[in-house]
């Protein structure tokens, strides 16, 4: 950790002015300085953040300490290097036997323990928590008849090491001392090797089993192993593309082997991180299932991998609008909205689509489908899909302000207007109404009857005259 400035007489004088202030507000000097007090805490704070400092500067050393391993275990030789170059403080490292160091910071006295697998745990960890674990935990080109040695690495002494094979006609344990064993390739294949961890209680009796396990691939003596793998991509090419819309929805991916002599005789498997989006099959194949993306990862048996990228999409196969043809009366409204719709309704737009106007000064039409009329005449708006899938609507631009409709039942006035020089008389009563009066008027002078009569047979005559002029249009 980089070390502070001395800022001793800053923070003496900052802690006598938060003990007034707390004296003066009623706290007590116990709930200050005390054991449960508010320094004891703020102390513990700091103790657990130097802790959380240190185990994360230590974690970053022994991550480099095994990558400079040739099995990427951690050694005391690389963690001393590793160390020196992040910690600027004095520390030193302890072997504590069975592959486990112990470092310990001068400066705090804390103590970490370091186990050649990586694991870090603090003091109190250590004492308190069996740990358990085995180096390595794979094995990925075992030849036959060549032999290796598995570790167990723990910090109890009162428990009992079991180890086994799971398959000993693949893998062998022809070796076995304290914590460690040597095993031996039979046959091509794969198997496990088990260690089996039984803690003891004071009586003896066990309380707990820890189980570890060891994966191992066998291979034949003159199979070559594989050095490197890798997927060949197109220039510029990020990720492959499976379109649902296109009649095949599958691809292909051949990884490239290295070195040559490895191709013949590699074992590959498969594996998709997202098979509802794209599954793969053991020979490669991916099929395309929804919208979305999948990582699929090769992997060969002594261990080597490689990654690609398989995006799932939906073409647009159709869009339509909500019109084929409009008018747009330009006295009236300027403006009108066209709505695109694209089949099927599961596919992708990722730049969207784009409207144009064959004649924008007639009317325009903005990204949005909304048209706005600027003058009389035709256009015709198209609407486009990233992939050319396109149809148009015909707008038909009109102004009823500049021309009247004609009236037919008067040719001869110019305008359309009713003509008004007429006599306000003609065809103010109609025919017959007039009949209808005539007749009672002539029943009662010229006949002699009573005015009764003669609104009745004006009433009956003007009634006959009307069912003739509706029906007979006379």
């Amino acid at each position: 950790m980089k070390k502070q400035k001395n800022e001793g007489i800053t923070i003496i004088g900052l802690a006598v002015t938060i003990i007034v202030m707390l004296l003066l507000a009623g706290a007590t000097i116990s709930s200050i300085v005390g054991q449960k007090g508010i320094f004891a805490n703020m102390n513990k704070t700091q103790n657990q953040t130097r802790l959380d400092e240190e185990k994360r500067i230590l974690k970053a050393s022994v991550v480099n300490a095994m990558s400079k391993d040739s099995v990427g275990n951690v050694t005391k030789d690389n963690l001393s290097q590793s160390l020196d170059q992040t910690v600027d403080e004095k520390y030193t490292i302890a072997s504590e036997g069975n592959g486990v160091l112990k470092v310990t910071f001068e400066e705090t006295k804390n103590e970490y323990y370091v186990f050649e697998d990586g694991t870090i745990s603090s003091k109190n960890e250590y004492e308190t928590n069996v740990i358990f674990a085995i180096t390595p935990t794979t094995i990925p080109a075992l030849k036959i008849n060549q032999e290796k040695k598995i570790k167990a690495i723990t910090n109890t002494e009162n428990a009992e090491l079991k180890w086994k094979s799971n398959d000993e006609s693949i893998v062998k344990i022809v070796g076995n001392s304290t914590n460690e064993i040597t095993i031996k390739g039979v046959a091509v294949g794969k198997a496990q090797i088990q260690a089996y961890l039984e803690i003891k209680n004071k009586s003896g009796q066990i309380e707990k089993v820890k189980t570890e396990v060891c994966n191992i691939t066998v291979v034949s003596e003159s199979q070559t192993p594989v050095e490197e793998i890798d997927f060949s991509m197109i220039s510029g090419e990020q990720k492959r593309t499976i379109d649902l819309s296109s009649p095949v929805t599958t691809c292909e991916l051949k990884p490239i082997i290295y070195p040559e002599s490895a191709r013949d005789s590699v074992e590959l498997e498969w594996e998709s991180s997202n098979p509802e989006v794209a599954s793969v099959d053991e020979n490669g194949i991916v099929t395309g299932n929804k919208n979305g993306t999948a990582v699929i990862t090769v992997r060969t048996n002594n261990g080597k991998h490689a990654e690609t990228t398989v995006e799932v999409q939906t073409s647009p196969t159709e869009i339509v609008l909500n019109a084929a043809e409009l008018q747009i009366d330009i006295a009236q409204a300027q403006h009108t909205k066209l709505e695109a719709a694209i089949k099927p309704v599961t596919a992708n737009v990722k730049t969207g689509i784009t409207w144009s106007s064959s004649n924008s000064d007639v009317a325009s039409v903005n990204q949005t489908g909304e048209v706005e009329a600027k003058s009389t005449g035709k256009t015709v708006i198209s609407v486009v899909t990233e992939n050319g899938c396109a149809t148009d609507c015909t707008i038909t631009v009109i102004d009823s302000s500049k021309y009247a409709v004609p009236d037919q039942s008067n040719p001869s006035s110019p305008t359309g207007a009713p003509d008004t020089t007429q006599s306000p008389s003609d065809d103010t009563f109609p025919w017959w109404l007039v009949a209808g009066a005539a007749a009672g008027v002539g029943a009662v002078v010229l006949g002699g009857a009573t005015l009764i009569v003669g609104a009745v047979i004006g009433v009956v005559t003007a009634f006959v005259g009307f069912l003739t002029h509706l029906f007979w249009g006379w």
